[in-house]
């Protein structure tokens, strides 16, 4: 397991993802200095699993703007370094990475079968440089959520979520300021659940539900879109969010059946307050289990 602390970007050339024993600082359990601390602990201590926590007292701290974290660690905690690459398996099946007032990063916890918690709260000072997160969780039933402190909107993403039972929450960015800001999602298979706002700069693909955080926030819907989230067992549940539907799509509403009651009420919803939306394209059908007052 290793900790690398450090700037390599000096010209807008380099990542956390090229620092090196050479260009940084390797940290092998213990280190405080120039405002940075950084500790682990192994499972051979009382704490029974391996962690470690780097912090900086300044963000943008001009020699040590970036941390590189590979290893098998069960918690990892990162604060205010801006550019961020963690490479994680952990051994007990388990992990939660938090990523505090970050700009940019890559994650990635494919290495193990792990259920995976990873929280990331964004703090960008501008739309220059690099905005991107790359989060790749692999196996697992993974929760993963973005949220903003300052600046998200000019935050990107590319996260794809494997195999397992997955959620991803991003309903706490703000959305893309520019229509070239790019934010993928794959949900990968299992069963997995998006969380959102509605931002349509967001394309998703290979979830079983949308949720949103209320009625004001609007979920634009498309023929592309709906092929490709339409692995549901009974069709795409959409909660908590308003709906527009584009121009191409036609739709019609009716009651839920005893088995897409059934579903419903074993996902944890209220089936009383869900009707059945089948929209027409021009390549197919889709089937949504809509709550009634989120269609238009």
């Amino acid at each position: 397991m290793s900790v690398i602390i450090g700037t390599s970007n000096l010209d807008s050339t380099g990542s956390s993802a090229g620092l090196t024993e050479e260009n940084g600082t390797l940290v092998s359990d213990y280190y405080d200095e120039n405002g940075v601390l950084v500790y682990t602990f192994d499972s051979s201590s009382s704490v029974a699993f391996n962690s470690v926590q780097i912090q900086s007292d300044t963000w943008d701290n001009e020699n040590y703007k970036e941390t590189k974290v590979d290893g098998n660690y069960e918690v990892i905690t990162v604060d205010n370094f801006v550019d961020v690459d963690i490479t994680n398996a952990s051994d007990l099946g388990y992990s939660h990475i938090d990523v505090l007032n970050a700009k940019r990063g890559t994650i990635d916890t494919s290495g193990a079968d792990s259920d995976d918690s990873i929280y990331i709260a964004v703090s960008s000072n501008s739309y220059t440089w690099s905005n991107l997160f790359t989060i790749t969780t692999g196996e697992g039933d993974d929760d993963v959520t973005l949220a903003n402190v300052t600046g998200s909107q000019y935050t990107s993403f590319d996260i794809s979520l494997g195999d397992g039972n997955d959620v991803l929450d991003i309903s706490d960015l703000l959305d893309a300021k520019y229509d070239k800001i790019e934010r993928t999602v794959d949900g990968g298979d299992g069963f997995d659940v998006l969380i959102t706002n509605g931002d349509d700069n967001v394309e998703f693909s290979g979830f079983e539900v949308v949720e949103g955080t209320g009625f004001d926030d609007t979920l634009e819907l498309d023929s592309e879109t709906l092929a490709a989230n339409d692995d549901g067992e009974l069709g795409l549940v959409i909660a908590n969010i308003s709906i527009s539907y584009s121009d191409d799509l036609t739709y019609t509403t009716s009651d839920l059946d005893q088995e897409q009651t059934d579903y419903l009420d074993n996902l944890g919803y209220d089936a009383d307050s869900f009707e059945v939306v089948t929209v027409t394209s021009s390549d197919g059908e889709y089937t949504l289990l809509v709550e009634s007052d989120s269609y238009a």
